[in-house]
């Protein structure tokens, strides 16, 4: 990632976070995105939980699919860091659906 500030990181994790769609591909692409640039991990498990209590509920679910994806994928690509970021975060995100 050639981002150099965390503001402009910010803008982007919101027009990612925003744009995913309920298909395969867009959760899997941001998904993939989020493995790619795990040293910003803490910063995008944040901004996940912040675009969640934003979003209505069909689009919640499209970030728990993306959570999800990021969870399942983390050990293989070496980013098991997400494991331990979600964890303390899901409790919290899960609240926001019941």
């Amino acid at each position: 990632m050639s981002t150099a500030s965390g503001g402009s990181l910010e803008s982007t994790l919101e027009k990612k976070f925003r744009g995913v769609s309920n298909t395969m591909d867009s959760i899997q692409a941001l998904s993939t995105w989020c493995i790619d640039n795990k040293k910003y991990h803490s910063l995008i498990v944040r901004h996940w939980m912040k675009c969640l209590r934003k979003s209505d509920t069909s689009h919640r679910l499209n970030l728990f699919y993306v959570a999800n994806d990021v969870i399942q994928n983390c050990k293989r690509k070496n980013a098991i860091v997400y494991r331990t970021a979600f964890a303390e975060m899901l409790p919290d995100a899960f609240l926001l659906v019941k």
